[in-house]
């Protein structure tokens, strides 16, 4: 198993292993325990909690991503694709606020399934996660005005994402 990750000064003893796209499952457990010692929640988060739809193909990589969510303090939707998404949110996908997706989909790519969903959200804000070597999905998510992070992409750097799209809403 590939242990690369940012480290959090978590709990002593507590393995330290994360990094969005390079989890699995008993990274993800370990995980929830070692967010419990971290600061990653927002001091200005107003007392309605941001619906995130979360488009992510890969199991460990969507609990991670929902953990670190959460713990921000977003209300989630998550699905594999837009279908998912769009069963599974309902009417609320007109209220989302952020739109999280990767950009290697079944059937699709993210900054497209991203467009699709903001017709319904057109204010949500939109990050586009790759693990792809190579900058096209960097490059589409610019073209298309979306933010970019390469996965794996750092919990801190995706709390100050939140954080900046969320002062940006208020």
């Amino acid at each position: 198993m590939h242990e690369q990750g940012l480290q959090l000064n978590s709990p002593k003893g507590v393995p330290e292993a994360l990094g969005v796209g390079l989890c699995r499952s008993a990274y993800v457990a370990r995980l929830a325990a070692v967010n419990r010692g971290c600061v990653m929640t927002s001091t200005s988060m107003s007392s309605k909690r941001p619906l995130v739809l979360l488009l992510e193909d890969d199991r460990a990589s969507a609990e991670a991503m929902q953990i670190i969510l959460r713990d921000w303090g977003a209300e989630v939707v998550h699905g594999a694709n837009i279908a998912h998404i769009s069963s599974a949110a309902g009417a609320r996908t007109t209220q989302a606020n952020i739109i999280i997706t990767d950009f290697h989909l079944p059937g699709a790519d993210g900054v497209s399934t991203a467009q699709q969903l903001r017709e319904r959200a057109p204010l949500a804000q939109v990050l586009v996660l790759s693990g792809s070597l190579n900058n096209d999905a960097r490059l589409a998510a610019k073209s298309a005005g979306y933010a970019f992070l390469a996965k794996p992409a750092p919990p801190g750097d995706i709390v100050a994402w939140l954080n900046r799209t969320n002062a940006l809403a208020e």
